[in-house]
């Protein structure tokens, strides 16, 4: 009898191990499997919805305060305040920038802040467009164009230049390009107005879907406004 119950024992000993060793194994591979679509197309595991994983953690989210922004300046002809009231009540600063090593304009460090590609037009000088881009979604929080791609036509983008002249443009398109479309189609519609009789201002944003292997959302929201009469 004492025998019997022992080899019983065992059995169920190895029938647990095993078990064990099963659901261990399963965790694993699911865990490489999900970390491998993660870093391949961003997309995350459907019991994990962490707002650090769906974003840039390399920006700065620091609060930019009121004394900050009011002692920004820029050159008297260049956009120092960009704000669109369809989206927040926020003023936000914007600085002269160039073209990143993949021809993107560059993003500023804060996600607070906005970039006017300096071989733009400038605002107010009648012709042309001006040309922007920001930041959309962030790890704690968001940039000014988080939400752009739910501007309308008729939406009011405001432009406060270095000398405090106020200019105002109305949206007229709002488009949704996935990364490469952007670059090439999305490059095309950034370089013109939307009107060829009035000044222009274009905006391009991140949207779309973190990818950790290429670094960058894989969609783009550009906006194309007209200057308003």
């Amino acid at each position: 009898m004492a025998t019997g119950l022992h080899i019983k024992h065992v059995r169920e000993l190895h029938l647990f191990r095993r078990l064990f060793w099963l659901i261990i194994i399963t965790a694993l591979a699911l865990s490489i499997w999900f970390g491998y679509k993660y870093f391949e197309s961003g997309e995350l595991p459907p019991f994990v919805s962490a707002r650090s994983l769906s974003a840039n953690d390399s920006v700065s989210q620091t609060a930019i305060g009121p004394n900050d922004i009011s002692k920004h300046t820029t050159k008297p002809n260049e956009p120092k305040y960009i704000s669109i009231p369809a989206l927040s009540n926020m003023q936000y600063r914007s600085f002269a920038t160039d073209l990143d090593d993949t021809n993107q304009l560059t993003l500023q460090k804060n996600i607070n802040d906005i970039s006017w590609y300096k071989n733009s037009s400038t605002p107010g000088i009648g012709y042309g467009a001006v040309i922007l881009s920001g930041h959309g979604l962030g790890t704690k929080k968001d940039g000014p164009f988080v939400n752009a791609a739910t501007l309308k036509s008729g939406d009011e983008i405001v432009i406060q230049t270095g000398s405090d002249t106020t200019i105002r443009y109305v949206v007229s398109e709002v488009t949704i390009l996935p990364i490469q479309e952007a670059l090439t189609t999305g490059s095309k519609l950034l370089s013109v107005p939307v009107n060829d009789t009035k000044e222009g201002l274009n905006i391009i944003a991140p949207a779309g879907t973190w990818v950790p292997k290429f670094q960058q959302f894989d969609s783009r929201v550009i906006i194309r406004a007209a200057i308003k009469n």
